[in-house]
């Protein structure tokens, strides 16, 4: 179990990484901002900043959580928190592109969009819950039955 825990922790990092790095350059690469016609120039560095610091954030995250996979994989407290708030941005944006597509119509982008936060999502949600169930596991007690317990201390032979 926790090789594949392992395996979702990389692979969910990797691909936020991939995703802020990528982020960097979408703007650039579509052309973006001419996009948008009759807009400020206030409006536009606006739009510049948020973008900067979203991939910014997402990237510097990943890396953190990257170097500190082995203290999430050993429940340390801030790297849980830092990986469980990760997994919840995403939570958020499957939520905000469902109730606030970019467009008035669901159409084809919007789905695109909304499947892959939600593979993302997963990604993160799964080893975090498989983490949390191991952790919650440590502090129940094993059933045991003290009836036999007790009749084998007494009566060892069971004559």
């Amino acid at each position: 179990m926790k090789k594949v825990i392992t395996v979702l922790l990389y692979v969910s990092l990797i691909v936020n990484l991939s995703i802020g790095l990528v982020h960097f350059f979408v703007p650039n690469l579509e052309n973006l901002y001419s996009a948008i016609p009759d807009t400020s120039r206030h409006a536009l560095v606006a739009l510049a900043w948020i973008n900067f610091f979203f991939s910014l954030f997402l990237t510097g995250l990943s890396l953190i959580l990257l170097i500190s996979v082995k203290k999430i994989l050993d429940f340390d407290y801030l790297g849980i928190i830092l990986y469980g708030f990760m997994g919840f941005v995403w939570f958020c944006k499957v939520i905000l592109t469902i109730m606030l597509p970019w467009n008035e119509k669901f159409d084809l982008t919007v789905q695109i969009q909304v499947i892959t936060a939600i593979f993302i999502f997963a990604i993160f949600l799964i080893p975090f819950s498989l983490l949390l169930l191991d952790k919650i596991k440590q502090f129940v007690p094993k059933p045991t039955n003290t009836f036999i317990t007790q009749n084998l201390e007494q009566n060892p032979s069971f004559d």
